[in-house]
This record gives structure tokens, sequence and C-alpha cells, in this order.
């Protein structure tokens, strides 16, 4: 059942109970205060809070006039618990469906991450990657050896191999890399670490979507 569609069964309970002969006036305002605050109503978790303000409303409007009001006491009560437990039931479903959304984009983002891994250690299986006269002093593992690599490659491969973040945050670090690299440039001298254009189009070229 929708949002829409339980607003209207609580809103319809009330109505019920408000035109309800039995109920004494000063629960009839009250009623129509509860129906007030059904106009505002945006999200599920606040229905409940009218639902349970009726059902007081109810127990004391039936504790005065008890006899006359036994039976559709009962009636409105047995309403209100069932409309209590829809709204139960939209905020289970709901909170399964945005669990089951979350672990769908996380599995996204570790696919696009392997993607990324694998592209990396493609380039180092092939051609490898440029490095400046000097070399780098940065290097990942490939295999039972360490290969020398830019330092944005081995930022972005620790990123991936590293523990402290969630695969969405890896990767919008990966994009934040990505974004700037066809403008980076090195701050080391020329021909000592400098930054390759091939790097630079290799990250830019990664797919991160």
């Amino acid at each position: 059942m929708s949002l829409a569609r339980l607003k209207v069964k609580v809103f319809h309970l009330l109505g019920e109970v408000y035109c309800c002969e039995d109920l004494a006036t000063y629960h009839a305002a009250s009623i129509k205060q509860l129906m007030d605050r059904m106009r505002d109503i945006q999200a599920v978790r606040e229905l409940p809070n009218i639902l349970l303000s009726l059902k007081n409303n109810l127990r004391a409007s039936a504790g005065v006039y008890g006899y006359f009001f036994s039976q559709s006491y009962r009636l409105f009560v047995q309403q209100a618990d069932e409309c209590l437990a829809a709204c139960q039931a939209y905020v289970v479903q709901t909170r399964s469906r945005q669990v089951s959304y979350a672990e769908a984009e996380q599995n996204i983002s570790i696919t696009i991450l392997e993607g990324i891994r694998g592209a990396i250690v493609n380039q180092l299986v092939g051609d490898g990657f440029e490095l400046g006269y000097g070399g780098s002093r940065y290097a990942i593992r490939q295999g039972a050896s360490f290969i020398q690599v830019p330092k944005r490659i081995a930022d972005i491969m620790k990123i991936i191999e590293g523990n402290s973040r969630t695969p969405d945050e890896k990767l919008n670090e990966i994009k934040a890399i990505k974004l700037a690299a066809l403008s980076y440039h090195s701050s080391l001298l020329l021909f000592f670490g400098r930054t390759q254009s091939s790097t630079n189009q290799f990250i830019a070229n990664l797919s991160c979507d």
C-alpha cells in the first residue's frame, strides 16, 4: 500500500469517527484537529502519531460513554490497529527497497573499481607506464615483484585496495583524480619525475561510470 492510499484510509477513518453520533463534542473537536493535521502529512512515520492520538480519544470517549459507544469503539480501534499495521508494513517494505537499492549501487561501484584495477594491470602487462628521467618513487605489486608507476596510478591502486572507504567513496575519489588529469602538472623539475601526457590520457580514459 502506498503512502497516498494510507493517508486516504486514515483520513476516511477519522471522518467516520468524527461523524459518529456517540462522540462527545470535546472529542469530536480533537478528531477534527487530527483531520486538519492529516493535510500536512509528508511521511508515513507521521501517521502512527495520528492513529495513536485517535485511539486515545476513542478510549477517553468510551470511558465516559462506555455503554453507548462500546460497539463503535471496538470497530474504530480495530480499524486504527489495521492502519497502524499497514504503516509498519510500509516502513519495513520501504527500508527493504532502500537496502536493496544501496546494495545494488555498491555492487555497481565494486564492478567499476575492478574494471579500473584491470585496466591498470593490463597496462603494466603491456607497454607499462611512461616515467620521467629519474623513474618513480612509487610502485605497485605485480605478482611477486614491484613495478614502478606514476604517483597517481599508485594512488588509484591504493584507493581501490584500501579498507577505510566504501566502494562509492573510493569511486568518487578516483573520479576526482580523473577530472583533474588533463590539467595536471608536476611540481618537479623537467625530466625528474615529470608528468607524462600518456599518464594523463590513461587516467582521463578510465571508465568510472
